[in-house]
């Protein structure tokens, strides 16, 4: 009878492991390999998940500040995600969680925490929706009638979304869209105030509520993900008319699926967007005459098209504007770790890709990239350290031909240091040729990775100027992993921050001031911009000195834009006096080696409390041609009117740097016109702790 009980309670927990639509499950150093390259989570976190989406929790030991709250949340077909961080205020404070509790049926997860305001926090995902509900249960414990002010923000800073803010049918809605993902914050029982947008975050304020004594308000929002925002749209407006309507291709094109349609209002605000199928149908609800539609693909005329008739079945033709698929920004590698790397390129039409990795000439893996976009970032991992890769990126034919191959080659970080080569160079704007020149140069080198120290490009808001830069380090960055900081040229545009995928620091998208480590060694990338800003000089030095405490036994190499002194004639700023203030003791109380700077387009060394300054600007913009005749004390070597940039080698306990000079101008009034060569302009080294 025993055994007949068992049986029967095995064979139950067997059927609702086996069924079940809705789960939670711990974080562990196993299953988190199975989380998307770009996941923030950590081992101990939770995942809540059903057939639909998957949402990550993080684990009331989080010192991160992450602890109870949303840290990630997937569309489980793609598994991408837009959020790095759901942050919940009442009364402009984020509470921390004591005390968690987890519920699990076949139709319903659940985690409760106990937060140490006294609350509750909740997280609810049934077994066949599209979000999960969020709840937070205030208790008033007082004798007075309390005011509760709540806000919720989401955080994105990888990705860069379409913002829409809607009052439809007296409803507001905050949506936020990208590539092939989306995400909408309704509430159920509390009304939205008001929504708010920035470059990192989106944020949604609800009315306040007000609570008797010994009363407790439940305070219920919806958080739906899903691939477009129509999906969620007609949830939330409870719509049952739909606009229908279908892409009709002028010419013949691969496919018709995925092509994203943009509906706007009467004003022409942008208040949907959803996909075509393969088909190239496609559907709206909640449609008035007047409205407008587009296709929203690069590529594609996306020229909007007024309704007339919301119950008349739409054909929308159009073609792309060329038959043919080419590379704007050819491959080039970014963020190599111990096992991975990110692959990045441009087409000039969204499409697919597939990818294959060699090791030793033996084909290791295949990565389909399956979402059709112009810029992809694709991780490469499971890598082993230290060792060469070759890999070979074809662009598949996706809406028109496309025979666009790259075969390419990296190296993954080493476990330590030795025998590393590396490439500094900077300020490489305007012109294209000398740009051009100086990258091939370096590529003969053939260093582990690149850094430029700024004014990548000449206008950074200027997109023309960004494909002219990636055709320019294409011969390099294809085989060597390519690190940027911020110039003052680049003027902290979203186009440099969606270019490259970067380590995690801080500042706009985690990225406008990072590090890396790679053995001993500390690589420092700091925004010289972000001064006359207390606010910004704040953050970025609090960053700094955290960094530097922790990692006290390292080897320093700081990199930023603009150079505490230097020797040009023509050049003269009293906000570099500023930096040294802010910065220099810092520098000497951690051992910092060696600084690299740019913006002034010569070649210098400096010293001062044994640390070395060098100012490498000879990439391609014009050069300085004239020093002053009193130069800075801390001067010890010049050469203006060279292009020139730095080759890097680690030799058991040091680090040589050569400087190499590869064309020296013949026309002080032209310096574009030059002299080309190859020779040694300076020599110096550092030791390594």
């Amino acid at each position: 009878m025993r055994k007949l009980k068992f049986l029967i309670m095995l064979l139950l927990i067997i059927s609702v492991s086996i069924f079940a639509r809705v789960n939670i499950y711990v974080i562990s150093d196993i299953n988190i390999y199975d989380l998307p390259f770009f996941s923030k989570a950590k081992t101990g976190d939770y995942i809540i998940a059903n057939d639909y989406i998957s949402v990550v929790i993080g684990s009331k030991d989080r010192d991160d500040g992450l602890a109870g709250k949303i840290i990630e949340a997937y569309d489980n077909e793609t598994k991408r995600t837009l959020i790095d961080e759901y942050k919940i205020f009442i009364q402009n404070k984020i509470s921390s969680p004591l005390k968690i509790k987890l519920y699990k049926t076949n139709k319903y997860a659940k985690i409760e925490f106990e937060m140490n305001d006294g609350n509750i926090q909740e997280y609810y995902l049934g077994d066949n929706k599209k979000y999960i509900e969020i709840k937070n249960y205030i208790y008033n414990k007082s004798s007075k009638k309390i005011k509760i002010m709540l806000k919720d923000i989401v955080s994105f800073k990888e990705l860069f979304p379409i913002i829409i803010k809607t009052n439809e049918s007296g409803k507001k809605v905050l949506e936020i869209q990208e590539n092939f993902i989306s995400y909408s914050i309704s509430s159920e029982n509390t009304k939205i105030f008001r929504t708010l947008f920035t470059k990192n975050f989106g944020a949604v304020i609800y009315k306040p509520v007000y609570i008797n004594p010994d009363e407790e308000k439940v305070f219920s929002r919806r958080l739906y993900i899903s691939k477009n925002i129509e999906d969620t749209r007609k949830e939330n407006l409870n719509a049952e008319e739909t606009f229908k309507g279908k892409i009709i291709p002028f010419e013949k094109i691969s496919t018709l699926a995925n092509l994203p349609v943009v509906l706007y209002d009467s004003d022409e605000n942008m208040i949907s967007l959803t996909y075509t199928n393969s088909k190239g149908e496609f559907s709206f609800s909640n449609v008035e005459s007047g409205y407008y539609i587009s296709i929203q693909n690069s590529g594609f005329s996306n020229k909007k098209i007024k309704i007339e008739n919301p119950e008349k079945f739409l054909e929308l033709k159009t073609s792309p504007i060329y038959n043919k698929n080419i590379y704007i920004w050819p491959v080039y590698l970014t963020n190599h770790t111990e096992n991975s790397v990110i692959l990045n390129w441009k087409t000039m039409i969204a499409a697919t890709a597939d990818i294959k990795v060699y090791n030793r000439g033996e084909l290791i893996k295949t990565i389909y990239v399956k979402n059709p976009m112009t810029i992809q970032h694709v991780p490469i991992t499971g890598l082993v350290p230290g060792e060469k890769y070759v890999y070979e990126v074809n662009i598949n034919n996706y809406f028109v031909p496309a025979n666009i191959k790259t075969v390419g080659e990296f190296k993954t970080k080493s476990l330590n240091e030795d025998n590393l080569i590396f490439a500094v160079y900077g300020d490489t704007r305007t012109y294209h040729e000398l740009h051009k020149m100086v990258c091939d140069e370096i590529a003969k080198e053939n260093p582990e990775f690149v850094i430029n120290v700024g004014d990548l490009v000449e206008k950074g808001d200027y997109l023309p100027d960004w494909d002219h830069f990636f055709n320019e380090i294409s011969n390099l960055a294809e085989k060597s992993v390519y690190y940027p900081l911020l110039g003052n040229h680049e003027r902290n545009s979203t186009y440099y921050y969606e270019a490259f995928y970067l380590p995690q620091g801080s500042g706009d998208y985690d990225k406008r001031w990072y590090s890396f480590k790679y053995g001993k060694l500390l690589f420092v990338f700091l925004d010289s911009n972000a001064i006359g800003t207390k606010q910004l000089e704040d953050a970025q030095l609090k960053w700094l000195k955290e960094l530097f405490e922790k990692n006290k036994n390292t080897t320093k190499l700081v990199f930023f834009h603009h150079p505490f002194w230097n020797n040009a004639v023509d050049y003269y700023s009293t906000s570099e006096r500023h930096l040294e203030e802010i910065w220099r003791t810092l520098f000497e109380k951690y051992d910092v080696k060696a600084v690299f700077n740019g913006h002034v387009h010569s070649y210098e060394r400096h010293e001062k409390n044994g640390i070395i300054y060098v100012i490498t600007g000879g990439g391609g913009a014009p050069l300085e041609v004239e020093h002053k005749k009193d130069i800075e004390p801390t001067t010890v070597k010049l050469d203006y009117g060279e292009y020139h940039y730095i080759i890097a080698k680690v030799e058991k306990d040091k680090i040589i740097f050569k400087v190499i000079g590869v064309g020296h101008i013949v026309d002080k009034l032209n310096t574009e016109k030059i002299t080309k060569h190859h020779k040694i302009i300076d020599t110096f080294e550092i030791k390594i702790k």
